[in-house]
């Protein structure tokens, strides 16, 4: 008997792939009717994959903040690599800011706080995106050689902008 459920929660749960949970709505009958065991076999089934779908998608999206950390954290390698190998590059001064909010936010966004990932990335991430600001840009060894005034102007203009929002 038990295996005849089993298979037939299966099947329940299959053929309610497709359907909206949120459309599904329980009528009442005027009919004081008693439902019998296959209306409530067919409700259980319903419940069922209403909440496994629940459970998948709540997983689903804990797994993708998790991978959307370690791929900032990969990113945060690359600009690693990039500030010791081209110290002296205008680009270097195009970091700043980005990894500055970064420092600053934790790399959360509005759509990001629903699952938060794994707090231990999240630290490294912090940890991270700090270091690199505090540690590797701002105490360059060599300032990055601006080829013109107007690259000049625009990286104090940037720098001030940046001053003014802290």
């Amino acid at each position: 008997d038990e295996e005849e459920d089993d298979e037939d929660e299966e099947e329940g749960a299959g053929a309610m792939d497709g359907v909206d949970m949120n459309q599904l709505k329980v009528v009442p009958n005027d009919d004081d009717e008693e439902w019998d065991d296959d209306k409530m076999f067919q409700m259980d089934k319903i419940i069922g994959a209403a909440v496994k779908s629940r459970i998948e998608e709540a997983k689903a999206a804990k797994q993708q903040t998790s991978l959307s950390l370690v791929l900032k954290l990969r990113v945060l390698e690359l600009v690693e690599v990039y500030l010791s190998r081209q110290q002296h590059s205008p680009q270097v001064l195009l970091l700043m800011e980005p990894l500055l909010e970064l420092a600053i936010s934790g790399g959360s966004s509005g759509h990001d706080k629903a699952g938060q990932g794994s707090s231990a990335q999240r630290v490294s991430l912090i940890a991270k995106s700090s270091t690199l600001f505090a540690e590797r840009l701002c105490k360059l060894k060599s300032v990055p050689v601006l080829s013109s005034k107007s690259e000049a102007e625009e990286a104090v203009e940037m720098l001030e902008g940046m001053l003014e929002r802290l």
